[in-house]
């Protein structure tokens, strides 16, 4: 924390003024940006959680990954108290990168200081072998008492009077097609249901656009989640805008901090 602040405070003396806690879109306006600036630079990111189109999915303690590292984050500085976090005393992650591992990890460590143990189950598409996140996430994440059920995919929020009680799964064969595009396919034989109160969704991340008025959206072009502009990030039709990161790119991180450069 001490890192980011000494960023933060650099970015403040050298001038920048950080306006927080304002929503472009309802509470100011892209129009009245345009009028109050010469240029808008957009670094929105993908942020909304991608949606997990199975049954039960739209409960309420099924919970993105950038609900719940937000929180965890203001716990580490003080700013949330631990019985401000819910945190379920069992607790199912779905998502194999380093961010699943993040929530993971981090959910157990709530666990642990709320309840004196944890009960926290990771299940991915991809194979132990073949998970995107470091391996040594997977080691210390074990070693820290986390449960393993990679190569399957979710199925099912299981429920029970309202309540979340687990997520039914199936063994996942391959991920991608002969195209290669994304089309998971399922041995429908083998099934298994992995107990948990609480699902928390790690499998990506998706652009929000809310904020572009409808006087914009014939004007910025939107291709597979991405804003389209020329190489310095300015949008064709409308020079004052500009875009960077993630919007612009796609998810990656060297390229969003050169963008923001």
């Amino acid at each position: 924390d001490s890192a980011i602040d000494k960023d933060i405070n650099f970015i403040k003396e050298i001038g920048v003024n950080i306006k927080t806690n304002t929503r472009v879109g309802t509470d100011v306006t892209m129009e009245q940006l345009e009028k109050d600036y010469d240029s808008v630079f957009l670094g929105t990111g993908f942020f909304k959680p991608r949606a997990l189109n199975i049954p039960g999915a739209d409960h309420k303690d099924v919970i993105g990954a950038m609900t719940f590292l937000p929180q965890v984050r203001d716990f580490e500085r003080g700013v949330l108290k631990l019985e401000d976090i819910d945190v379920a005393k069992s607790i199912v992650v779905i998502g194999g990168g380093d961010v699943a591992f993040d929530v993971a990890r981090s959910a157990t460590r709530l666990q642990m200081l709320k309840y004196g143990k944890s009960d926290v189950k990771l299940t991915s598409l991809e194979n132990e072998d073949s998970l995107p996140a470091d391996m040594e996430e997977l080691i210390e994440g074990g070693e820290e008492g986390m449960e393993f059920f990679c190569g399957n995919g979710p199925q099912e929020v299981m429920q029970k009077n309202g309540k979340i009680t687990g997520l039914r799964l199936l063994k996942c064969l391959c991920i991608f097609d002969d195209s290669g595009k994304f089309n998971p396919e399922y041995d429908t034989t083998c099934e298994q249901t992995i107990a948990g109160e609480q699902i928390y969704l790690a499998i990506g991340q998706s652009p929000d656009y809310d904020f572009i008025p409808e006087s914009l959206k014939d004007k910025v072009i939107i291709e597979r989640g991405k804003i389209k502009a020329d190489e310095s990030g300015q949008i064709k039709d409308v020079p004052w805008l500009f875009v960077g990161g993630d919007i612009f790119r796609g998810p990656d991180l060297i390229s969003g901090v050169a963008d923001g450069h």
